[in-house]
């Protein structure tokens, strides 16, 4: 887990986007998919479900992410 993964989780949680995400993050599409995918691997849960509408919060993503925006803060 790193401190980069922990700010993708907080900015994709807020634009709902891979793609606006990324942007944002001024990183590639791809890259942040495999970041998130990684992190959810390491963790042994899905943060987000994607769909081609969109990406939403999983409920122990919503869990996770309190403790993240503390961290990150």
């Amino acid at each position: 887990m790193t401190f980069e993964q922990l700010l993708y989780v907080e900015v994709l949680s807020h634009h709902k986007s891979l793609q606006k995400a990324a942007d944002v993050l001024h990183i590639t599409k791809p890259g942040l998919s495999l970041a998130i995918s990684e992190l959810e691997d390491e963790l042994g849960m899905k943060i987000f479900e994607r769909t081609n509408r969109g990406t939403k919060v999983t409920p122990d993503g919503i869990r996770l992410l309190s403790t993240i925006t503390d961290i990150l803060r």
